[in-house]
């Protein structure tokens, strides 16, 4: 019999904790908006993860792939003869000679993170665990226990809202400054700081360290705080970013401002007008505060807009609205003027919360 039910009534940590503590061998399912999640049990113990379950490649190839520790024509190959003799990916990449014992580890371990950092953080969508019997990867050497990989997960999720915005923003591209060389760096440290390049985004030197986010981001966060890199040709990103948007932002200005004069004029006007022509900007309509509400719609609006620009470049939506000024789609000025102090903005995953008090 399985095991379901939906994580707003049981978390996912706790369900997690459940399987280990009873031993259980089995697959728990996750499923959110139609993304599903598995997480893989041998006796209680964490054995291997499939995010996504649906993607129609294997999420550890694509992985490698990634990290350009293989190719796609290689894991192609390796697809095919796991079709023919069942074997792990891993046993198959190893044997041809395509991988080493030690980065498929640390890749293993990287998914397994990577996945309890998404799942852990759901609010809401279901699970259901299926037990059965379920074999140990050979090239796991070493199998995380449930317990030490839910605290360093937990403890992740709770440090990262605390890490520099723009070391975790994905299409970010960081570069070294010049003249300045840190010292007694561990080998993950030194690996992160080669990938700066001044062309590697953020997202790239994720994909290529396999420390995953937080991983990577963290080390990041710190080397820019110790003033080693920084936004590569700030300036000039900026400059281009503001001409890429000058049209936009031009036609978005004109439109704003000959709304709000037409509803001025028409205030103005309004005791003037046949109170059968434009009811709406009669006197016994219109009023100071329904003009104000109008220009703040209108305020809002362009706000969303710049909100998907953003997007549209960087992958994501920011964590705050001052990422707008420092992308070069807002200025100070603008983001003053749109929102007066008076909107809340937050961001949820792929979506943010716009709310006005107004």
């Amino acid at each position: 019999m399985a095991l379901e039910g939906k994580i707003s009534e049981f978390g996912i940590a706790d369900i997690i904790q459940l399987i280990s503590q009873q031993q259980k061998s089995g697959v728990l399912v996750v499923e959110r908006k139609g993304e599903l999640t598995e997480v893989e049990f041998s006796n209680g113990q964490i054995t291997g993860t499939r995010p996504q379950a649906h993607l129609p490649k294997h999420p550890l190839g694509q992985m490698l792939v990634r990290a350009q520790m293989l190719s796609e024509e290689h894991l192609d190959s390796a697809l095919l003869q796991q079709q023919k003799n069942y074997e792990y990916l891993g046993q198959i990449l190893i044997k041809q000679g395509l991988m080493d014992q030690d980065r498929l580890e640390r890749a293993l371990l990287t998914q397994i993170e990577e996945t309890f950092f998404d799942i852990l953080q759901l609010h809401d969508g279901t699970y259901t665990f299926l037990q059965k019997d379920i074999g140990i990867d050979p090239t796991l050497g070493y199998a995380p226990t449930v317990e030490s990989t839910l605290l360093d997960v937990l403890r992740m999720i709770d440090e990262w809202p605390d890490l520099n915005t723009t070391a975790k923003t994905p299409g970010t591209v960081l570069m070294k400054v010049a003249d300045t060389v840190p010292e007694a760096l561990d080998a993950d440290y030194e690996m992160v700081y080669e990938l700066v390049d001044g062309a590697n985004t953020v997202q790239e030197i994720i994909d290529r360290s396999l420390l995953g986010r937080f991983g990577a981001c963290k080390k990041l966060s710190e080397l820019m705080a110790g003033g080693y890199i920084t936004i590569a040709a700030a300036k000039a990103k900026k400059a281009r970013g503001r001409r890429r948007i000058s049209y936009d932002k031009l036609v978005g200005f004109l439109s704003y401002c000959c709304f709000v004069a037409v509803l001025g004029v028409l205030a103005v006007r309004a005791e003037k007008l046949p109170k059968t022509i434009f009811p709406a900007v009669n006197p016994a309509f219109v009023s100071a505060s329904e003009l104000q509400k109008a220009d703040h719609r209108v305020k809002l609006f362009h706000l969303e807009q710049a909100l998907e620009m953003y997007r549209m470049h960087y992958g994501t939506f920011p964590d705050e609205l001052g990422a707008l000024v420092g992308a070069g789609i807002l200025d100070d000025r603008d983001v003053g003027k749109m929102t007066g102090g008076a909107v809340r903005y937050a961001r949820n995953g792929s979506r943010y919360l716009l709310e006005t008090e107004n």
